[in-house]
């Protein structure tokens, strides 16, 4: 027994999503005890500067230091700015008489672009 030696530890660091220092936005982790269904990050919010550590950010109309262990980098879709949202005359509406002679409709459920 008095030879067992531990073993050392080895050093790891930290995560940092490669995202986040680049990003505009981001989300800051919410360190406090949650309810249920109750969100675990809060934002996006604008980042003013960043250092090595912490970033400043705008948290309620307030810059605000946050530490980076608490940040997510918000990632933003990019829409197509030429949507042209048209509705196509495929088959006019027009009410048809089943065979019992009651009027109907046709239910439109879903249209192609």
């Amino acid at each position: 027994m008095q030879h067992i030696r531990s073993v050392p530890a080895t050093n790891h660091s930290s995560f940092v999503h490669p995202e986040l220092l680049k990003c505009s936005h981001v989300f800051v982790r919410v360190d406090e005890v949650r309810r249920p269904l109750q969100q675990p990050y809060s934002g996006p919010h604008q980042v003013f500067k960043r250092t090595d550590k912490c970033f400043e950010l705008d948290l309620n109309g307030k810059p605000t230091t946050v530490s980076m262990d608490r940040l997510k980098p918000a990632f933003f879709c990019q829409e197509p700015r030429d949507i042209h949202l048209g509705v196509t005359p495929d088959a006019p509406d027009k009410d048809f008489i089943t065979r019992s002679g009651r009027t109907s409709r046709r239910v439109i459920r879903f249209q192609a672009i």
